[in-house]
């Protein structure tokens, strides 16, 4: 005759965590990272301001990367303003500084900024070139 063996399994509720298993969680969480995308189309010689929003609330600006949407267009004569929280975080940059392919190692234009839930926040571009084009601005934060 066979024997059933009883195994008795544990509740998770009454799992204990420990101090150093609760302070990994919170470290992953801080660390957590989300990308907002956002696309503008450009006319020539034009100034275009953007209106970024979050769809989440943010504890802490990371960076921006902004991409030509067609690689063959030269963004360089169009220059970009960030402004978070009425502080000037960008003034007149040329857009590919902002691109991650200039700054090696990155995805992104390291820009740290604290962010308090409720941010304003605008990218602003002027186009001084003759051509048109649709730029797409990645904002990466911390949300809270």
């Amino acid at each position: 005759m066979a024997q059933t063996l009883m195994v008795k399994r544990p509740n998770p509720a009454t799992y204990d965590v420990s101090k150093e298993g609760l302070k990994k969680a919170h470290a992953l969480n801080d660390n957590l990272r989300y990308v907002q995308g956002f696309r503008t189309s450009l006319a020539a010689n034009t100034t275009v301001t953007t209106q970024i929003s979050l769809n989440s609330a943010g504890k802490r600006l990371l960076g921006i990367a902004i991409i030509p949407a067609n690689k063959i267009i030269d963004s360089s004569d169009v220059l970009i303003t960030l402004v978070v929280n009425n502080n000037n975080v960008i003034l007149n940059m040329p857009v590919p500084n902002a691109d991650p392919t200039a700054v090696t190692g990155m995805i992104f234009f390291p820009i740290p900024q604290k962010l308090f839930g409720n941010d304003i926040i605008t990218l602003t571009y002027t186009n001084n070139s003759l051509s048109s084009m649709v730029l797409n601005a990645s904002v990466y934060y911390v949300p809270q």
